[in-house]
């Protein structure tokens, strides 16, 4: 078997490694064929990471692609008379680099979807730090909730085009700049104050709850989360971060994001995504997370 392994490439040895995870927290394989019907990625553009896909026609005439994304294809094909599925996959992706040209890239993840709770976010969150832990010990799992960016963005009273706006300054953790563009806008010096003070917090998920701006109320859900990962090895890796802020039309709820000493970006991605799932008009709720394997960290070379 070590013989096997030393064969096998980082990004192959990880995605191994993340399967025996999966299968020891009760997720099932999910296996999906290279193509999609591209009707799928273009209703859903812009929930994927780039809106270009490769295409081809099939000997029926009929338009399909090579899939640019797993979850989209999962949740389309979610049995809603199932109460509750838990999968796990390993597949490749067909995504467009910044160099030029597409690259087929090795990506592993798992989806919840149905009857989705508290104590399922909570095992995925859990699982997503064993996942990072598995890699390397030194990570940091970003957490937010884009309920109480919500709740705030609607206590200030801004519409959706300025709060889309506004998600630009806040994903980009620019707090000078929202100040300014709040406060254009009339809002309560107050709350630009409580929106300012949570860009900039960075500590651990536990210890920001406990002093929360005025204005500002954490969701039972994150609320949650923190009292899940107290006590545990992960408690201080676990760290709010507002800024993770992935697409506000297809994301609800608690979303993260997990980085490794030495990765440029972000190795892993997920949260709650019941909005998607009533885009594609399935019954219950779901989260999940992707670990992108093109991303891991380079090997250190033992000289």
């Amino acid at each position: 078997m070590d013989g096997f392994m030393s064969l096998l490439t980082r990004e192959e040895r990880v995605s191994f490694a993340l399967r025996a995870r999966y299968l020891s927290r009760g997720f099932s394989p999910y296996r999906m064929g290279k193509f999609e019907e591209y009707d799928l990625y273009a209703k859903n553009k812009d929930f994927l990471l780039s809106p270009q896909v490769i295409t081809f026609t099939d000997t029926d005439g009929k338009l399909l692609a090579l899939k640019p994304d797993v979850t989209l294809s999962i949740a389309k094909n979610f049995d809603a008379g199932v109460e509750k599925q838990k999968l796990f996959y390993s597949e490749n992706v067909y995504r467009p680099t910044q160099a030029g040209g597409f690259r087929e890239i090795l990506q592993s993840g798992i989806e919840c979807m149905g009857n989705v709770g508290q104590r399922e976010c909570e095992e995925v969150l859990l699982l997503a730090c064993e996942c990072l832990s598995d890699v390397s010990p030194d990570f940091v799992l970003s957490v937010s909730d884009l309920d109480l960016l919500e709740s705030l963005f609607s206590k200030m009273g801004i519409n959706e085009e300025a709060s889309e706006e506004l998600s630009v300054l806040v994903r980009a953790k620019n707090a000078a700049e929202a100040a300014r563009f709040c406060r254009a806008l009339g809002v309560e010096e107050r709350l630009v104050t409580a929106l300012c003070t949570l860009i900039t917090k960075s500590a651990p998920l536990s210890e920001v709850l406990i002093d929360l701006p005025e204005g500002v109320e954490a969701s039972e859900a994150l609320l949650g989360l923190a009292e899940a990962v107290r006590g545990t090895e992960y408690a201080a890796r676990v760290r709010f971060d507002l800024s993770v802020l992935p697409n506000r039309r297809f994301y609800n709820g608690v979303v993260f994001a997990g980085y490794l000493a030495g990765a440029a970006n972000a190795v892993l991605a997920g949260g709650r995504y019941d909005k998607l799932m009533r885009r594609l008009k399935k019954t219950g709720g779901a989260i999940g997370f992707a670990v992108y394997l093109n991303h891991l960290p380079k090997e250190k070379v033992n000289e």
